[in-house]
């Protein structure tokens, strides 16, 4: 569904992962929902052997998500 990439946070210094829609995938609206969706859920989690979900971002041309 997508590119996961190593990214540095700016604010904090920390590691994270990015997980990157390609731009033909983020156009469609039924994926926004779906990675919506996978925000809302892993973002909520708090557990040592889960990834929580940090920040979202979604427009016509790019979505990705960032995680721990």
């Amino acid at each position: 569904m997508g590119t996961v990439y190593r990214g540095l946070d700016q604010d904090t210094g920390d590691i994270v992962a990015v997980k990157v829609l390609s731009a033909k995938l983020a156009e469609n609206p039924k994926l926004h929902y779906r990675m919506v969706q996978e925000f809302r859920s892993a973002s909520k989690l708090d557990h040592p052997n889960i990834v929580r979900a940090i920040d979202l971002a979604l427009d016509g041309s790019s979505a990705y998500l960032v995680m721990e």
